[in-house]
């Protein structure tokens, strides 16, 4: 009877600790500083996904037909390119950085859940972010 609860017990480890590392904000009941490391957690890989999608637009930008055959006038049009995208990426930042506190400060005032609210905020930001790069007609141009 021990030999087979000790295999139980060891076949369990490897889940138990790997669902402690593992964040769960998958609408269970947490604690508030819990939700707020999961969602913390979530947004990190939303942000680096979107931090690919804004890396494989200006590798594109950097090295996009222009249709001019001048060598100068390419190169000054690639680099205004790249520079569009990353003043584009910096607006949209501001602008989900004055959204999210807008709607936090309408929603929760100065009340408890109001950080956790504004990351939720940010990680849906992200997410339709994400979405229009890779689906807009207007980014069509980046599609493989």
């Amino acid at each position: 009877m021990q030999s087979k609860f000790f295999v139980f017990f060891m076949l369990s480890l490897p889940l138990t600790a790997q669902a402690q590392t593992k964040p769960r904000c998958d609408g269970e009941r947490l604690s508030t500083a819990d939700e707020g490391f999961c969602l913390a957690t979530e947004y990190d890989q939303a942000s680096k996904l979107l931090s690919g999608k804004i890396r494989q637009l200006l590798e594109l930008a950097a090295s996009a037909d222009t249709g001019f055959s001048d060598p100068k006038y390419v190169k000054e049009r690639r680099a205004a390119f790249v520079q569009a995208i990353r003043e584009s990426q910096n607006s949209w930042r501001r602008l989900v950085e004055a959204e999210c506190s807008v709607l936090v400060v309408g929603s929760f005032g100065i009340g408890n859940g109001g950080e956790n609210a504004a990351v939720q905020c940010k990680i849906d930001r992200t997410y339709e972010r994400i979405g229009h790069l890779s689906k807009t007609e207007a980014y069509r141009w980046l599609w493989p």
